[in-house]
C-alpha cells in the first residue's frame, strides 16, 4: 500500500512569532499589528490585545515568517466565550499546516462591539522543545484588564 506523505510541522523556533488571520485582513500574513507578543518564558505564551469592532470574531493562528505552513485551528468546537467574571474559557487546538484546518476556526462571541480583550495562545513544546514541533497549543482570551499587563497597544478589528 502506499504510503501517505507525512507532514512534518516546522519547528516552535522557526515558527515565532505567531499572528491572528482572519476574514478582517482577507487572511493575508503580511497585514502589519496582528502579531502577538510573546509573555514569560518568550515561547509558551503569547497575547495580543485587540478591540472588537463587531461582537464576533472568526480567526487562526498562523506562523508569521511561515505563514500558514503552521497553523492552529480548534481541535474540535472553536467557540470561546467569556464568563461574566472575565475569564477565559480555554479551547485546544490542532497543530497542522497548510493542508490542515480549512473552514475550522476560532469564534469569539460577545454581547457587544467595541470590546477590550487579549487574546491568548499558549503552545506546549514537546520532547525537543524550542527545536521541535508544538505538542499541543490552547487558545483562550480574557477581558478582564490585568489580562492586559505587560501589553502595550491594542489593535482594532
Amino acid at each position: 500500500p502506499a504510503m501517505k506523505k507525512q507532514f512534518k510541522k516546522p519547528s516552535v523556533a522557526d515558527s515565532l512569532p505567531l499572528r491572528l488571520v482572519g476574514d478582517f485582513c482577507s487572511w493575508q500574513v503580511e497585514v502589519p499589528g496582528l502579531e502577538l507578543q510573546a509573555g514569560g518564558d518568550g515561547r509558551l505564551e503569547h497575547r495580543l490585545q485587540l478591540v472588537l469592532h463587531e461582537p464576533n470574531l472568526e480567526f487562526q493562528i498562523v506562523s508569521s515568517p511561515l505563514g500558514f505552513r503552521l497553523r492552529l485551528y480548534p481541535g474540535d468546537r472553536g467557540l470561546l466565550r467569556n464568563d461574566a467574571k472575565g475569564g477565559a474559557q480555554k479551547c485546544t487546538a490542532s497543530v497542522g499546516g497548510s493542508g490542515d484546518g480549512h473552514g475550522k476556526n476560532f469564534v469569539i462571541q460577545e454581547s457587544k462591539a467595541g470590546i477590550e480583550l487579549t487574546l491568548i495562545v499558549r503552545l506546549k513544546l514537546g520532547p525537543s522543545g524550542p527545536q521541535g514541533p508544538p505538542a499541543a497549543a490552547e487558545v483562550s482570551y480574557s477581558t478582564a484588564p490585568d489580562a492586559a499587563s505587560g501589553c502595550t497597544a491594542a489593535v482594532a478589528i
